[in-house]
């Protein structure tokens, strides 16, 4: 968001201040994640940004407790807020030499950074987990798809056999991909809807497998089996993917 008039006259006072604190304090490299402690910090603190014609910032809050802490950038020649909303923010836009970051109230706070030339790093996906099956004390649980197989349509006619011995398709690379799975009293909605926010949690149960799956619709997965679960109790759960793409949350219910 842009700062109305009065405010951006404040804060445009501040910018010079701002770079000046920027090349003493840390730089944050293009195409980087960084993670910060409130507690080790300086209020306010300020970060350097690189130059780019196209650079985004994203924010991510990793504490579950409430926070208050705020973040303005100056990209060389106006200064925006970036808003956060369930624990995410992100400004994409043209930035200077002397474009920085500025961190006020982190206090406490665990907080991510990401800088890149190439969209969004921090992201909540569209796509959602899937739900297999459960029963009192597991369940079956997907990530979204990484991959589609795409079949051959046959040519007729073909008297030609399949080889005997064909092997099993071989999985596509995949993202890395995290459980996180609650009973829904722990409130995992309430925490902030962040990758590094709900990695830090206690997953529910013992994952016994994870592989890659391919389903019959042609759609790979990750897929995970979890034992341990308690019977006739409502689930959560979210799928973190590379640490910092959150896909959730979907809700179920084991067998009594």
């Amino acid at each position: 968001m842009r700062l109305p008039t009065p405010l951006r006259t404040s804060f445009l006072c501040l910018s010079s201040a701002c770079v000046v604190l920027a090349q003493a304090q840390q730089s944050l490299p293009l195409n980087s994640l960084s993670t910060f402690s409130g507690s080790s910090l300086p209020n306010p603190a300020t970060f350097g940004l690189p130059a780019s014609s196209s650079l985004t910032v994203s924010v991510a809050i990793c504490s579950s407790q409430a926070s208050s802490e705020s973040f303005f950038l100056t990209n060389g020649s106006d200064i925006f807020e970036i808003e956060l909303e369930s624990g995410f923010g992100s400004w994409t836009g043209p930035s200077s030499n002397n474009a920085s970051l500025l961190v006020d109230g982190a206090g406490l706070s665990t907080f991510e950074v990401a800088v890149s030339d190439n969209g969004t790093i921090h992201e909540i996906l569209d796509a959602l987990p899937l739900f297999g099956d459960s029963s009192a004390n597991q369940a079956m649980l997907f990530s979204p798809p990484f991959a589609f197989e795409t079949a051959t349509n046959p040519t007729y006619p073909n008297y030609t056999l399949p080889p005997a011995n064909s092997s099993l398709t071989e999985a596509p690379p995949s993202p890395t991909f995290d459980l996180v799975l609650a009973p829904l009293s722990a409130r995992l909605t309430s925490l902030p809807q962040t990758g590094c926010s709900l990695a830090n949690m206690s997953s529910a149960g013992t994952v016994v497998l994870n592989n890659a799956w391919l389903r019959g619709s042609g759609e790979w997965r990750s897929q995970w089996l979890v034992e341990g679960l308690s019977p006739d109790t409502n689930y959560t759960a979210y799928v973190i993917e590379d640490r910092v793409k959150v896909s959730g949350p979907i809700y179920f219910v084991t067998k009594s």
